[in-house]
């Protein structure tokens, strides 16, 4: 799924979300379904944010709830990519309430290293060429 992204002259779009109505298209089902009033973006707004540069952010997607009323999980996929460890934080537009690593099929790594969430942020260390997922819930 392409990023959310905002355009002051075309509004805010993203691959399955879209809120203007005049964006509607076939290939995008939920056309029609609002963004939560605490994600409404200003002319430039940053969703999420990645440092080092050293550790670029590949994959950003919203996954469906596990039960109805949930919220909806984000799931974001890292990388290193000099060969060096290195500590990562990562700068969220909401404050996390939990945050589990997990395989590529998205099940949870049992021995995983540590996300401290800190306010808006995660921070967890990485190994040289490591990629990592996260599975993000948002308050």
């Amino acid at each position: 799924m392409p990023l959310v992204s905002w355009s002051p002259t075309n509004g805010l779009g993203r691959g399955a979300v879209i809120a203007a109505p005049e964006y509607k298209n076939p290939d995008r089902p939920f056309a029609d379904t609002p963004l939560p009033k605490d994600l409404q973006c200003g002319p430039a707004t940053s969703l999420v944010e990645v440092s080092p540069a050293n550790v670029v952010l590949s994959t950003m997607r919203l996954l469906p709830p596990v039960k109805a009323g949930d919220p909806s999980p984000m799931e974001l996929r890292l990388y290193e990519t000099a060969g060096k460890a290195t500590d990562v934080v990562i700068r969220l537009h909401r404050p996390a309430t939990t945050v589990v690593e997990t395989n590529f099929l998205g099940e949870p790594i049992p021995n995983a290293g540590k996300v401290e969430i800190v306010g808006n942020e995660l921070r967890f260390h990485i190994e040289p060429w490591k990629i990592v997922t996260l599975r993000v819930i948002e308050r």
